[in-house]
């Protein structure tokens, strides 16, 4: 029994592994390089790709600009070998590998790459991946990667005031200050003009 707890708490291990925004991408990678059955969606799930350093083939994510945010190298094996009753190992020709890779979800990316020895056999853009232009900014949206879900505030100019009157207020300002400027000249008419009048009839007595 305690043998069976443990490999049983080892198989749980990955499930209970902590989740972070992914890419999750699937393809058939075929022999001739050609790739069928490919789909990427974005979901929280533990990364698992490959990383060989060298290799024939690399997935990636590039930004608008061509610059590479994260890369993989991968090996496919179009063989397999199979052990006969009499011991003999029989090669077995595969036409294509299913692959699955889990690739950390980078909101900038903008493409995702495969590359044969340098040579492109995919190029797959992300902003439908990434911007379902629902109208609800979710986790994987901001107003970079999807500004019809997210609206980007207009950041202020350095040296020009953070806030802006609204329009109501302007009409407002540009009705009443032309308008207490009369009446200040009007109050400031009359008691020049009585001053004047207390002035004469002083001068009269």
């Amino acid at each position: 029994m305690r043998y069976a707890a443990i490999l049983m708490a080892l198989a749980l291990l990955p499930a209970m592994a902590a989740a972070d925004p992914a890419f999750v991408v699937h393809m058939n990678l075929y022999r001739n390089s050609t790739i069928q059955d490919f789909w990427v969606k974005a979901a929280d799930d533990s990364y698992s790709y490959p990383d060989l350093g060298t290799a024939q083939y690399t997935i990636s994510l590039y930004a608008r600009n061509g610059s590479r945010y994260f890369s993989a190298a991968f090996e496919p094996v179009f063989e397999a070998f199979m052990t006969t009753n009499t011991n003999v190992h029989m090669g077995v020709d595969i036409d294509y590998n299913e692959l699955y890779f889990t690739l950390p979800l980078i909101k900038q990316a903008d493409r995702l790459v495969v590359e044969n020895s340098g040579t492109k056999i995919l190029d797959y853009p992300l902003d439908s991946v990434l911007c379902n232009r629902d109208g609800v900014c979710s986790n994987y949206e901001d107003a970079d990667n999807c500004p019809a879900d997210c609206v980007q505030k207009q950041r202020p100019i350095e040296g020009q005031q953070a806030t802006q009157l609204p329009l109501i207020q302007v009409i407002l300002l540009a009705v009443l200050v032309p308008l207490m400027a009369v009446l200040i000249i009007r109050k400031l008419r009359r008691h020049s003009h009585s001053l004047w009048n207390d002035s004469l009839q002083e001068a009269q007595l």
